[in-house]
């Protein structure tokens, strides 16, 4: 009975742990807690992520800096929790028509561009307004998740993938990549958060650093949350999907040359490699050389992994006689030279 329980103990850790490296979003309560993440906003920018709201008479600001960053994504009640985004006070220089559904997550994006002062708003990848009189924002580089200024302009719901850009992206590139976690690092890619972190609604004290996974080291820091429990905590996340775990393997990763191999993906659906090799189909490489394979699952998402195979050149092989002409009874040798053994014709 003891080891059964034991079993089921670590089978339900294995899962909890499971979850929290794939799935996880933030909860955040709309009493204090926010995510500080510094000074990093750039004049030209991307800002999306994935969000839930849970109560209406709050200002659910998700995205958004403060008097030391002038910019705000949000979806307030004084908008009637219309998606907005804008810039030194006017908070509405962009704003959906409809309003957010209590209870359901919504992939929000803003670009802004300030070369040609263009700022746009989307919902689920679709551009719902645009803006091509808009000053670049003031005050400051903050960034903050879940209110505005610190501690202020809360937010009441969930959150989760968020991404920050240097550049404004396209909406092609919001709409291709919304459903799925990303590749990272990536260029122009400055701030990543998957929140894929903690153990859902359990107790996770002491877990107040939100990762940055782009690589620039931008970590956020939880400040205000419970930490336990299914609100103020690190929750079930998105319906963004996660990285298919993709291998690459060879039958063969020595070859000599003129012989074949066979290099195979796994993990995924669909298997594209570089080099012109087909996957699970044999080729003859001729030099040596890395290669990647870029694997697609059923969701559409994408991940890399890489094989080498090592092609060794041919050796050049002699054939030495000490008797070339010898009369019937006598004896001769013969000696190969240039490799490590050697096998004869004639049982020699």
């Amino acid at each position: 009975m003891k080891k059964r329980l034991l079993f089921f103990t670590v089978s339900l850790l294995s899962l909890w742990e499971l979850r929290s490296q794939t799935t996880n979003g933030l909860s955040f309560d709309g009493a204090n807690d926010y995510v500080a993440c510094g000074n990093i906003l750039t004049t030209s920018y991307t800002k999306e992520g994935w969000v839930l709201i849970n109560a209406a008479a709050f200002q659910n600001n998700f995205i958004s800096g403060g008097s030391a960053g002038q910019h705000a994504l949000w979806a307030p009640a004084s908008y009637s929790n219309k998606l907005s985004a804008g810039h030194n006070g006017a908070w509405n220089q962009v704003q959906d028509p409809v309003s957010l559904t209590l209870g359901t997550w919504y992939h929000i994006a803003v670009t802004y561009n300030a070369a040609t002062t263009t700022l746009k708003l989307y919902k689920n990848g679709i551009l719902t307004s645009s803006n091509t009189a808009v000053p670049a924002y003031g005050g400051g580089t903050l960034l903050q998740l879940g209110s505005y200024d610190p501690g202020g302009n809360l937010m009441n719901g969930s959150m989760d993938e968020v991404r920050i850009w240097n550049y404004a992206r396209t909406g092609t590139d919001i709409l291709n990549n919304m459903n799925c976690e990303l590749n990272a690092p990536q260029t122009g890619l400055i701030a990543y958060y998957r929140f894929n972190q903690g153990i859902a609604a359990a107790a996770n004290p002491g877990l107040t650093t939100l990762t940055d996974l782009s690589g620039s080291n931008n970590n956020g820091t939880l400040l205000n949350f419970a930490l336990t429990g299914a609100t103020s905590n690190w929750i079930l996340g998105s319906p963004v999907n996660p990285l298919p775990n993709v291998t690459a393997s060879a039958t063969n990763s020595f070859v000599c040359l003129g012989n074949q191999t066979t290099l195979n993906g796994g993990g995924a659906s669909t298997y594209i490699w570089t080099g012109s090799v087909t996957n699970a189909v044999a080729f003859a490489p001729t030099i040596t050389a890395t290669y990647t394979v870029t694997g697609t699952d059923v969701n559409g998402c994408k991940n890399k992994a890489v094989q080498t195979v090592v092609v060794n050149n041919l050796p050049v092989v002699t054939a030495n006689v000490t008797n070339s002409v010898v009369c019937a009874g006598n004896l001769t040798t013969l000696s190969g030279g240039g490799a490590l053994t050697y096998t004869w014709t004639g049982s020699v």
